[in-house]
C-alpha cells in the first residue's frame, strides 16, 4: 500500500496474487489508522511492539494473540477468522459502491 495523500479519497494498493495495482475507497476510519504511523514510515500497519510486519503471518500470529483477548470473545462466538478478512474487506468495498470493474 502507498501512503494516500492528504485530502485524497482513494488508496493505491498492489495486490499480492496478481501484482496489480488496484485504489480501493479510503474509508474516513482507517484514514485515522493511517495517521497513525509516523510519516517517515513506508509501512501503514505496525505491530504491537511498533514494528511493521515482516510479512503476513507476522500479521496472522498478531491477530491470533488478539482473539485470544476478553474484548474479542464475540469475534470467537461469531467466528470470525483471519481467512474471512479478504471476504469482510470485499463486502466493506460492495456497501460503499464499488463494483467488480
Amino acid at each position: 500500500m502507498k501512503r494516500p495523500l492528504e485530502g485524497e479519497k482513494t488508496i493505491e494498493v498492489r495486490a499480492q496474487k496478481t501484482k496489480r495495482t488496484v485504489w480501493i475507497p479510503l474509508h474516513s476510519e482507517y484514514r485515522k489508522w493511517i495517521e497513525r504511523a509516523p510519516a517517515s514510515s513506508v509501512q501503514l500497519h505496525v505491530g504491537a511492539r511498533g514494528l511493521p510486519f515482516r510479512s503476513a503471518d507476522g500479521f496472522r500470529t498478531e491477530w491470533k494473540k488478539l482473539m485470544r483477548r476478553d474484548e474479542f470473545a464475540r469475534f470467537r462466538k461469531e467466528r470470525i477468522v483471519f481467512h474471512g478478512l479478504r471476504k469482510n474487506a470485499v463486502i466493506n468495498l460492495l456497501e460503499v459502491g464499488c463494483t467488480e470493474n
